[in-house]
């Protein structure tokens, strides 16, 4: 996962100046219980590029979601 991002919606373009908002996971993802399901075309690329459903993934996100720790 990328730290960077943190809880940041966009950022401003250097030459531009113009807002650019970030990847909106919600319109391309749902979660079904701990696997992240791809919506969309981006989202199925993005999913397999990050390997977002690995199984010790799915796992961790199993436990947190149990702990009341996963966002939703």
């Amino acid at each position: 996962m990328h730290a960077w991002k943190g809880s940041d919606i966009g950022s401003r373009d250097p030459q531009s100046g113009a807002f650019v908002g970030l990847f909106n996971p919600r319109r391309h993802f749902v979660l079904r219980g701990a696997v992240i399901e791809p919506l969309t075309a981006e989202g199925n690329a993005r999913a397999r590029l990050l390997k977002l459903n690995l199984d010790k993934r799915v796992v961790e996100r199993q436990l947190l979601i149990s702990a009341g720790r996963y966002p939703r």
